[in-house]
């Protein structure tokens, strides 16, 4: 398994064209932070979609059910087994980790994007 780090100039482009290949697959939200512990937000609920507004620096997260806005995302990083994309790891301002992760990995054409390997951050 490898990961990959997403620069913050690539997030806009990335989540546009990653988001239409994702719409129906089932993710899970885990969210791990010394003051929140670790918790599941969504178990295994449909994927409407991933945006990334700059303006605002908000990462959007809509599922069948609800939006789940991720704030002041600081790095983002992808957990991948080959071509296939397993999760996506946000780290965020408050120091949180808010994992989305694919019932079923998923594979897209390659996203214009830089190949950093990250050590795992879990």
């Amino acid at each position: 398994m490898q990961n990959h780090l997403i620069k913050k100039n690539e997030w806009k482009n990335y989540f546009d064209q990653t988001s239409k290949h994702l719409q129906g697959h089932e993710i899970e939200i885990e969210i791990v932070g010394l003051d929140v512990g670790d918790q599941i937000e969504e178990e295994w609920i449909s994927l409407k979609g991933l945006s990334y507004d700059p303006k605002e620096n908000v990462l959007f997260v809509n599922t069948s059910q609800s939006e789940h806005p991720i704030f002041t995302p600081l790095e983002i990083i992808t957990s991948e087994e080959g071509s296939l994309i397993r999760s996506i790891v946000v780290k965020d301002s408050d120091g949180r980790l808010q994992i989305l992760k694919f019932r079923k990995p998923f594979q897209i054409e390659e996203v214009s994007r830089s190949r950093d390997e990250r050590p795992f951050i879990l």
